[in-house]
């Protein structure tokens, strides 16, 4: 289980060197706009979200109905491998449409904003947003 644990953070580690050190070169553009890695990622989500179905079946374990349901979920090693696996796809699909989206003329904030994604997901991109609604505003 570690392993695995080791090789989906290895997998989106990469990535995120790639969208930070070099956006526009054509190995990010293999690996990443043409959604190698995230696709992957995914994949690797969907084996184990599979195995994760079939090995609790019928167990009554976990579920999205309320909180305590969801802890359900992440009780077991494969459960938090799963929900961790999700947020590495998420959170890198997000960071590619940033890095496709960014009209920056300094490239340093797009950096701490890509770090702020791959750190705390949803800040990342909110920081975007407001980047990119202040920008809107001033060239209009």
């Amino acid at each position: 289980m570690n392993d695995l644990f080791v090789a989906v953070n290895l997998l989106a580690l990469v990535g995120w060197c790639f969208l930070i050190f070099a956006p526009k070169a054509e190995i990010t553009r293999i690996a990443l706009n043409n959604m190698l890695l995230p696709g992957l990622l995914c994949l690797i989500y969907s084996a184990f979200l599979i195995t994760e179905i079939f090995l609790r079946a019928g167990s009554g374990e976990g579920g999205f109905t309320s909180i305590t349901a969801v802890q359900g979920l992440f009780s077991a090693p494969n459960g938090v491998l799963l929900g961790w696996t999700h947020y590495l796809a998420f959170d890198l699909f997000v960071g590619i449409w940033i890095v496709e989206r960014a009209r920056f003329q300094n490239r340093w904030p797009l950096i701490l904003i890509l770090i702020s994604c791959m750190l705390f997901g949803p800040l990342g991109l909110l920081l975007f947003l407001g980047q990119q609604a202040i920008m809107q505003r001033v060239s209009i």
